[in-house]
C-alpha cells in the first residue's frame, strides 16, 4: 500500500500488509461500533418508546456526532504519525501521549461547555420544535469528552509501539455490551429518552476508561495522579 508522504515533493513511503491489516482492523472496527450504538439506540426507543423522542435524540445524536467527527480525523493524523515515527521508544511516546492528552482533554472540555451553551441558543430561539431535546444533548454531550480521552491512547494502542489492535476490538465490543445493559436498566427505570442517553454515554466511559487503564499500566506502574486529573 502506497501512501504520498509530501505533496509538494511526490516523495513516496510504502506500508507493509502486515501494518496495513491493524489499520483497517482498528479503523473498521470503530465504524461498526458506531454505526452499533446507532442501531442499539434507535432499537431501544423504536421498541420502548415513541417516535417524538426518537426524534429529540437523534438531533442531538447529530450534533454530538458531528464534533466527535473532528476528533475522528485528528485520530487518523494522529495514528499514521506514531507509525511513522522511528525516533521515540514505546515508553518515551506513551509519556508524551498522555502529556498532550490532558491538553487535548482541557480543549475538550471547554468545547463541551461552548456547544452546550451554542445548543441552547439554537433550540431557544432558531429551532424550537426540538427545545425539548435540551436534556438530552446536554447529557450526550459529556460523550465528547470521553471520546477524546479514547482517541489519542487507542492510536497508540494500534500503532506499531504497542501493536495491541486485539486489544483494542475487544473493549470496543466492551462498550456495546455495556451500552445494551445500560439502556436495559434506564429504559426499565423509565427515564425514556435522557435514559438512552446516559446509557450511551456511559459505554463510551466504559470504552475510555479501560483504554485509559490499560495504557496506564503499560509501564508496570498505574498513575493515580494523572487519573485524577483526567477526572477532575
Amino acid at each position: 500500500i502506497f501512501f504520498f508522504n509530501d505533496t509538494a515533493t511526490t516523495e513516496i513511503y510504502t506500508l507493509s500488509l502486515h501494518d496495513a491489516l491493524p489499520i483497517c482492523l482498528f479503523f473498521g472496527t470503530s465504524v461498526i461500533m458506531w454505526d452499533l450504538y446507532f442501531i442499539i439506540d434507535r432499537t431501544f426507543i423504536k421498541l420502548f418508546l415513541n417516535n417524538t423522542i426518537m426524534g429529540l435524540y437523534s438531533f442531538s445524536l447529530m450534533s454530538v456526532m458531528m464534533v466527535q467527527s473532528f476528533f475522528a480525523s485528528f485520530q487518523g493524523i494522529f495514528f499514521a504519525t506514531l507509525n511513522k515515527s522511528s525516533d521515540m521508544t514505546d515508553k518515551d511516546a506513551i509519556n508524551k501521549v498522555l502529556h498532550y492528552n490532558l491538553y487535548l482533554l482541557y480543549f475538550t472540555f471547554l468545547i463541551v461547555v461552548i456547544i452546550q451553551l451554542f445548543y441552547y441558543v439554537i433550540v431557544e430561539y432558531f429551532v424550537v420544535n426540538y427545545r425539548a431535546s435540551g436534556q438530552i444533548f446536554t447529557i450526550l454531550s459529556v460523550m465528547i469528552y470521553f471520546y477524546a480521552m479514547f482517541v489519542m491512547p487507542s492510536a497508540v494502542m494500534v500503532s506499531k509501539l504497542m501493536r495491541k489492535e486485539g486489544y483494542v476490538a475487544f473493549i470496543l465490543l466492551l462498550g456495546i455490551v455495556s451500552g445494551i445493559i445500560f439502556n436495559s436498566i434506564f429504559v426499565y427505570l423509565g427515564w425514556k429518552g435522557e435514559g438512552i442517553a446516559l446509557g450511551t454515554v456511559l459505554s463510551q466511559a466504559v470504552i475510555s476508561g479501560v483504554i485509559m487503564l490499560v495504557i496506564l499500566r503499560y509501564d508496570h506502574r498505574f498513575n493515580f495522579r494523572y487519573l485524577g486529573k483526567i477526572i477532575i
